[in-house]
């Protein structure tokens, strides 16, 4: 993957020039770094969720006064169906430290791969990234010192 080809595909799929240019930089160092085997996005269930917070307002009637309640209720329960049948996810940025696996960040409350190209996706791998980065290694033995 190159940063010219992610950010051509960032952009079909119509974010803003410079955030594409920013999250195809940080997908193209975030890939290179999986590919040395020192950071990783693990997809775990949410097994914490909660329905009302999940759904928020969206298919409220009195919050979306100009949707017929009909409508809402309807897609209210096509939503609930797709939540029992994608699941419920968060995603979790580790980094290998040279001796075991840190969580650097993770984001909750994705349902099935709506994670994917997100733009939270983009933000764990930055601050995967990140957190690999400030690793400082002893000289001598070059394992982490805290």
């Amino acid at each position: 993957m190159t940063v010219a080809g992610e950010y051509k595909r960032l952009r079909r799929l119509g974010y803003r020039a410079s955030n594409a240019y920013d999250m195809a930089k940080t997908n193209v160092a975030f890939d290179n770094l999986e590919f040395d085997e020192v950071v990783r996005i693990r997809v775990e269930p949410d097994e914490f969720f909660d329905l009302d917070n999940l759904l928020g307002d969206t298919y409220d009637p009195s919050v979306n006064t100009d949707i017929p309640p009909e409508r809402l209720e309807r897609e209210r329960k096509a939503e609930i169906n797709r939540i029992n049948r994608d699941g419920v996810w968060g995603i979790v940025g580790e980094y290998f430290n040279g001796e075991t696996w840190e969580v650097a960040d993770s984001v909750w409350g994705f349902v099935g791969d709506d994670w994917q190209d997100s733009g939270y996706d983009v933000d764990i791998k930055q601050s995967t990234i990140n957190a690999y980065r400030s690793v400082q290694y002893c000289v001598t033995c070059r394992r982490p010192v805290s």
